[in-house]
This record gives C-alpha cells, sequence and structure tokens, in this order.
C-alpha cells in the first residue's frame, strides 16, 4: 500500500532493508498462438512496474547504507531457457519475461543510485529464493517444490546480512540453509562429463578406470560446496553393466 508508506514523511527513522516480494504468476500454460496479452500486462504492472512503484516510494526514506531486495527467479534466466526448459511445450513466458525484466530493473536502479549519490552505499540486488513449496510455487498445491518457506527466509537473511555496496546491482541466490556462507552465485551443478575410447577395453577395465578417476575427483569436487555428478559416455561397451556410485 504506497499510501501508507507517504505516511512516513514526519517520521524520523529511515528503512534500513525494503523486500520487493509481491509477484503473480499468469498465464503460465500459454504458447505461442495462445498468447494472454492481458494476463501478461497485469503481470508486468505487478512484478516489474510494482516494484519500481515501490523503490520509488521509499527512496526519500531509505537510510544511506539501505538495502533494497528485488524477489526474482531463476526462471528469469536467458541462458537456462536455452540450455533446458523444464517444459518442452510451454516455456512460461510471460512469468519469466517479467523476471528477467525484474532483473535488469534491479541493474539499472543500482547504477542510478550510484551515481546519483555516490557517498551512500545504497544497495540493490535481485534474489532467487528457489523453487519454494508455496500457493505459487506448487501450482496451486498441484507439485511439492523441494523448498520449504522458513529454509528460504533463513537463506536470504543470510545474503543480505552479507552484501557489499559492491554487489549492488547484482542477481543473487539465496542458498536455502542457515549455514549460508556470504553470497553464492547460481548454484548449478557441476557436470563432468567423461569421454573414455572404451572400445578399446573391456568393459570391466573402464569401470575400473572410472571408478579410480572419482574417486581422485571426489576430495576436489567437494571444495566447491556445490552438488557435482560425473557421467560417462553410455555406449555399447557398458551397457548391462552397474553404473559408478
Amino acid at each position: 500500500d504506497l499510501d501508507r508508506i507517504k505516511e512516513m514523511d514526519g517520521v524520523a527513522q529511515k528503512i534500513d532493508i525494503v523486500f520487493n516480494n509481491a509477484g503473480v504468476a499468469l498465464g503460465r500454460d500459454c504458447s505461442l498462438g495462445t498468447v494472454d496479452y492481458d494476463a501478461w500486462r497485469t503481470s508486468f504492472d505487478t512484478n516489474v512496474m510494482g516494484a519500481v512503484r515501490v523503490v520509488e516510494t521509499v527512496l526519500p526514506h531509505l537510510a544511506d547504507d539501505a538495502t533494497i531486495v528485488n524477489v526474482s527467479s531463476g526462471l528469469g534466466s536467458i541462458g537456462r531457457v536455452m540450455n533446458g526448459g523444464f517444459n518442452t511445450l510451454t516455456q512460461d513466458v510471460i512469468y519469466r519475461s517479467t523476471k528477467a525484466a525484474l532483473n535488469m530493473t534491479t541493474a539499472c536502479c543500482a547504477a542510478e543510485l550510484r551515481a546519483r549519490a555516490p557517498d551512500k552505499a545504497i544497495k540493490v540486488v535481485s534474489i532467487d529464493p528457489g523453487w519454494v513449496n508455496t500457493d505459487m510455487g506448487s501450482r496451486g498445491g498441484t507439485v511439492k517444490p523441494p523448498l520449504e518457506p522458513e529454509q528460504v527466509v533463513r537463506g536470504m537473511i543470510d545474503v543480505v546480512a552479507n552484501l557489499k555496496p559492491e554487489d549492488s546491482g547484482k542477481f543473487l541466490i539465496a542458498e536455502a540453509s542457515a549455514g549460508l556462507k556470504g553470497v553464492t552465485q547460481m548454484m548449478r551443478p557441476v557436470i563432468l562429463f567423461l569421454l573414455t575410447n572404451s572400445r578399446a577395453l573391456e568393459p570391466e577395465q573402464v569401470r575400473h578406470q572410472l571408478t579410480l578417476l572419482c574417486r581422485r575427483l571426489k576430495p576436489l569436487l567437494a571444495q566447491l560446496e556445490r552438488p557435482w555428478l560425473v557421467v560417462s559416455r553410455g555406449d555399447s561397451t557398458l551397457r548391462g553393466h552397474t553404473p559408478l556410485e
């Protein structure tokens, strides 16, 4: 309620943290030929322009080191769409485009505030909370996301607590854990694809060599503090054999 914020005009206390959390997910099943443009306009008005309205309204009330958090989504990643969307038939273009626009808005606001007030340390960031078990995340209870709101809130608080002025304008991910170590980037798993000339070896020899390699890699991969997976080429010489642990 922007009118409620204006009631702060006579209050001396400043705002330290703003969470821009309002969002809608409309027309998620539409595809080319069936785009719901009314839903798209409503989504942009809430998810993008709504966030900017809040920023403009709170601007005079911000502390010199305030933080503005725009709650975004990994679904706003353009690279993620081209590298494998979560649905091969519809790409959730309405919701995803609003989150991509919100990320650009974050960067623009951060750059403008840095130029306008270089003596202040106001930070503006986008944070992806992950796939959370809310009404939106569960699509009305039809699916079960892996993260609970309580987990995500702890992760987001940790991220905000560790922000530095140079983080302003970034897109960040909140690890859903109370033990988060500062700010993280996109927590995509590390995938090592091993291409072997297995046709020159017996299947059991291939398995033995790959097992030794994985054991050597495991301590190094563990230091990344990210999920990891080792994949070997599944050609005919390996069929019928037990997969690597």
